[in-house]
């Protein structure tokens, strides 16, 4: 992929040309099954535009919800970052507690519910009015914005994230029960949710540490992670980082993008194994809305990956944050992740903005633009979506059976661009925590002068890049559509494990090594299911 916007032209293709579509699948690639001679055209917008084919409404596009939980996370993310610490006088953390359990379950994990307890099952916990519904967003959108102003009365009373993680949703298959959840080994959680508690609880965990003024040597050996800079107190402090090289916060973002969003965006609104649902729902119109509920189906999907809806507009730099490495950027559109697409003086999150995988893709596209084969999933996934929304906004009430298996090949395309987003993003964060390792030499460090131990910004940024590349891939489950078998996924998290080798005085030079050659075992494994190119692998 270069880095140009995608043209502004609306595209005509026949079937033939339109579903030739390929997908790089490293064994070759697919077609279409209805790649024929037809001289049927269908119209692809180049932006994720569609109107009513019910109603005067401008769109018939929606995805509120979606979007709302988007920002949720980043809010409860922005929260452990800059807000937790600050509080924990005021929460009282005492030693056994639940304060820090407590606070987050309540204003984010539960939003919505009733105080101290999750929202009974079929009762409507809150409206518009509700005191979460009014709570200002400090962390996910610029100032001014209340979560009521973000999707409206439905997406705050179903906008808790518990209830959209795998194994708490009623459609998908059973990640409550079914033994299905893997990965994580540490106090052995079951699903989803309970690997979630699990996180809260080693933040409330450091949090007794901090307030109780205990000594947290680091693995790395070399200084008090509750007290760093080793002054009188705690100010410096790194709650959301524990002793054994991990990031609780960056887990735990990366974890609910995938047991949420991937989760729903594939086991449930693009799939296709249960009947009115996903892709084989009614396309007749939905109650008195502006869509059909396969319509509104493929939408959700859409806004789980997270793209703005003005896709011609972007280039893959401002997307990334690299616009100004990009002599191009800048000189017309977008030059970040958002754009206020319709000049109306403000940047609507529910249109105009990216989130999540979309800007992973992103990312992975710009790292190996200049490789002999550059990788093109953002354009690629855009392509898919934009295709298939096309074919339901053309399709009659009932689809044909032509018509639904080019709505399932594109679904295809989709899913695995998604898909390969966070994989290529995994592999990314694999380099990355290799890099670190790679300042030990024969039991020194060399970026820390020769000391035995990482320095502690060396250590915070060891613990971000394993934490990032573990939440990443343990995401990779929640897919049915995944190449990745369940032996594949297996042996990833065996190499990657739960916690990373941190090189410090008592830590051997063959343990970090063969950590390191565990970690390339891992960026092995993934290459070579998703079928992405050696050197670009190597350059994320």
């Amino acid at each position: 992929m270069t880095n140009k916007t995608m043209t502004n032209k609306t595209m005509k293709f026949t079937t033939a040309i339109l579903l030739a579509t390929s997908i790089g699948c490293g064994d070759g690639t697919e077609t279409s099954p209805l790649a024929d001679a037809s001289d049927n055209q269908l119209t692809v917008p180049n932006d994720y535009t569609f109107d009513s084919r019910f109603t005067e409404a401008p769109s018939s596009v929606s995805y509120g919800g979606q979007t709302f939980r988007h920002i949720l996370i980043s809010e409860l993310k922005g929260y452990i970052d800059d807000g937790l610490s600050a509080d924990l006088a005021s929460l009282n953390v005492t030693t056994g507690g639940t304060e820090i359990v407590d606070k987050l379950n309540d204003d984010y994990y539960w939003f919505g519910a009733l105080s101290g307890q999750d929202c009974p099952a079929g009762q409507e916990c809150m409206d518009d009015g509700g005191a979460d519904g009014n709570r200002p967003i400090l962390y996910a959108l610029p100032a001014g914005k209340i979560f009521a102003d973000i999707g409206g009365s439905t997406s705050i009373k179903g906008g808790k994230l518990k209830e959209k993680i795998a194994g708490f949703d009623s459609v998908g298959r059973d990640w409550q029960n079914g033994g299905l959840f893997k990965g994580w080994q540490e106090g052995t959680p079951t699903n989803a949710d309970e690997l979630v508690q699990y996180y809260f609880q080693m933040l409330q965990l450091r949090a007794e540490s901090i307030t109780g003024g205990v000594v947290a040597t680091t693995a790395a050996g070399a200084f008090d992670l509750n007290n760093p800079d080793g002054d009188a107190g705690t100010a410096d402090s790194v709650v959301f980082v524990d002793t054994q090289g991990r990031d609780i916060n960056q887990l735990l973002q990366k974890f609910l993008l995938g047991a949420i969003a991937f989760h729903q965006a594939t086991d449930d609104y693009l799939d296709s194994d249960v009947d009115e649902k996903g892709i084989l729902a009614s396309n007749t119109q939905s109650g008195s809305s502006a869509y059909s509920a396969l319509e509104h189906a493929w939408d959700e999907g859409f806004g789980y990956y997270g793209a703005a809806r003005a896709l011609s507009s972007y280039r893959i730099s401002a997307v990334s944050g690299k616009c100004a490495d990009d002599p191009g950027c800048g000189t017309a559109g977008p030059t970040t992740s958002e754009f206020d697409a319709d000049e109306d003086g403000a940047v609507d999150p529910n249109s105009e903005m990216h989130f999540g995988a979309s800007i992973n893709a992103a990312k992975r596209d710009w790292g190996v633009r200049n490789e002999t084969t550059p990788t093109a999933i953002y354009e690629e996934a855009s392509l898919a979506f934009r295709t298939g929304r096309a074919i339901i906004h053309s399709a009659g009430e009932t689809l044909t059976a032509e018509e639904l298996n080019a709505l399932t090949f594109q679904r295809d395309i989709a899913v695995r661009k998604y898909e390969e987003a966070i994989a290529a993003t995994a592999i990314h964060y694999i380099n990355d925590l290799t890099a670190d390792l790679n300042v030990w030499n024969g039991g020194s460090l060399e970026a820390s002068g020769g000391n035995d131990s990482l320095t502690v910004d060396e250590y915070l940024t060891l613990a971000k890049h394993y934490s990032e590349l573990k939440g990443f891939a343990l995401s990779l489950q929640f897919s049915p559509h995944s190449p990745l078998t369940a032996a594949q996924f297996a042996l990833l998290h065996q190499k990657l494990a739960d916690k990373p080798v941190v090189p410090g005085p008592s830590v051997s030079e063959a343990a970090v090594n063969a950590y390191k050659a565990d970690l390339i075992e891992a960026r092995a494994i993934l290459r070579d299911t998703y079928g992405f190119d050696s050197a670009n692998a190597a350059a994320w």
